[in-house]
């Protein structure tokens, strides 16, 4: 089908994009929470850009909550996840019915470029091949244009996924200087969800840390034993109480650490059907600990100090680019590796990361003075 679409595409005659033109603008991220997240600084530069357009985001619809919480302009679309040929389907109508000027690819997944290249556009722009792989940063991907002269010959390949989305803008020829340090949100938004957050009980109302322990992918995974020693560490050593954060589908991976914790208070664990739910607990911690994952990248950008921990991806390909950051990370002769086999499955590169050392980041995080950090650790 793509192949097919791209033909189509590319038939027509390419022209300078006339800004004056472009009324209304597609931007279809279809994949991952840290995909949804990287986007978000070329919204900003979008908006700026083409104040005259109306922008249309499309993404899967449980991310729809979360960007109607960024203070712009922007009307977003969701359309299923969990149901293959339904989400094509709904992703295509959506963007025929919009009828887009510009419409914009911002990675290189299927269901992206098939949204984008059967949109009608006039002008379509970015990752407009898709790569069957779950390391797409380790390959390299043009960004093209039908019916657009591109202002430079863009390719993305090896470098941090923030940049990704934006050599689109590059491509384009839209200035990103200046436009992609921090996010907007609707704070009245973030405080209300927060407060009924609270009075639920399910985010306490003091200090706390929070520690989501899952990636999606087994070599990417710290040990759960590991984290529930830093847990305790935080709770005992700290005096920071800590919220164990996870997708509702994947609280019975937590069973274990409930039955370790039931007993303390000063423990909890919060498995959250809604994005922005997640992203208020993220906001409201102290400090965010995680594997390399969506939430990760989604703590950065509220704001939120991160310890990531990485493994088969080194930090300067998929860290978050903030600096409000810390990554762990052992470099080992395989890395970066294409995650679809471990050479070394009986000593992977995660688990050789101690929980000494990350207990340390946690705890320079928290305390910002050398005495305050000497007390911490007595």
């Amino acid at each position: 089908m793509i192949a097919l679409l791209r033909f189509s595409s590319s038939r027509k005659e390419k022209k300078e994009l006339p800004l004056s033109e472009v009324k209304s603008i597609l931007i279809a991220e279809l994949t991952r929470l840290g995909d949804v997240v990287a986007i978000i600084p070329s919204l900003r530069v979008f908006r700026s850009h083409f104040p005259q357009a109306q922008i249309h985001v499309l993404v899967s619809d449980r991310f729809v909550s979360l960007l109607n919480t960024i203070d712009l302009d922007i009307q977003v679309h969701g359309v299923p996840e969990h149901f293959i040929a339904k989400g094509f389907a709904a992703g295509v109508y959506i963007a025929r019915s919009i009828r887009p000027d510009l419409a914009c690819s911002m990675s290189p997944a299927r269901r992206n470029a098939t949204v984008t290249l059967a949109s009608g556009a006039r002008f379509k722009v970015g990752y407009l091949t898709y790569l069957d792989s779950l390391t797409p940063y380790l390959s390299m991907t043009p960004v093209e244009g039908f019916g657009v002269t591109l202002d430079t010959n863009s390719h993305y390949k090896r470098e941090n996924i923030g940049k990704r989305p934006l050599k689109i803008c590059h491509a384009l020829g839209v200035q990103v200087a200046g436009m992609i340090n921090g996010i907007a949100w609707r704070n009245e938004v973030i405080e209300a969800v927060g407060a009924r957050l609270r009075s639920n009980g399910v985010i306490p109302s003091c200090k706390y840390v929070v520690i989501h322990p899952f990636s999606g992918w087994e070599y990417r995974t710290w040990s759960m034993e590991r984290f529930n020693i830093l847990a305790r560490l935080v709770v005992t050593k700290l005096g920071h109480d800590v919220v164990f954060l996870c997708a509702h589908e994947e609280i019975h991976l937590l069973d274990s650490s409930r039955r370790q914790f039931r007993d303390q208070e000063h423990v909890h664990f919060f498995a959250s059907r809604d994005i922005l739910e997640s992203a208020v607990a993220l906001h409201g911690g102290s400090l965010f600990v995680g594997n390399d994952s969506g939430p990760l990248h989604l703590a950065a950008s509220l704001g939120v100090p991160v310890i990531g921990l990485f493994g088969p991806a080194p930090p300067e390909l998929t860290a978050p680019r903030r600096e409000n950051g810390v990554s762990l990370y052992k470099r080992v002769e395989c890395s970066p590796c294409d995650q679809r086999k471990c050479i070394r499955p009986q000593d992977p590169c995660m688990g050789l990361i101690s929980s000494g050392e990350v207990f340390s980041a946690v705890a320079k995080s928290l305390f910002a003075t050398r005495s305050e950090l000497a007390v911490a650790n007595v």
